[in-house]
């Protein structure tokens, strides 16, 4: 699997996601994405094949706009984000996302509980 962050979360943050070698992550600014706007990232995340990973909804709403399968994304909408609860949310959830993810989805972390929309809407 291939993760794309978003520019709302530290690049430092994309080394959680390679937890093993079957998983690459990057950040928006490694393939100079910053500033752009959501919808080209949203296409370049689909047309490599990357699994979006934001802080925002702006993603999951051109989701719903564009009626498509891909790219799926991850949200955080947590009320704390650090690296530690990123890591423990890879270590002790990722797995049990992959299917989902790999199928097409949105899946949206918040501080109660993990909601998955199976794309399209």
């Amino acid at each position: 699997m291939k993760f794309l962050l978003d520019e709302n979360l530290p690049s430092y943050y994309s080394e959680v996601f390679c937890i093993d070698n079957n998983h690459e992550s990057f950040h928006v600014s490694d393939y100079r994405l910053t500033n752009t706007p959501d919808e080209v990232i949203r296409l370049f995340a689909q047309e490599n094949g990357f699994i979006i990973v934001t802080f925002d909804l702006d993603f999951s709403r051109l989701a719903a706009l564009n009626n498509e399968t891909k790219p799926s994304i991850l949200t955080f909408r947590t009320s704390k984000m650090s690296k530690t609860f990123l890591k423990a949310f890879v270590e002790d959830h990722l797995s049990e996302l992959i299917p989902y993810l790999e199928a097409g989805a949105t899946v949206t972390v918040d501080d109660r509980k993990i909601r998955i929309k199976q794309l399209p809407f």
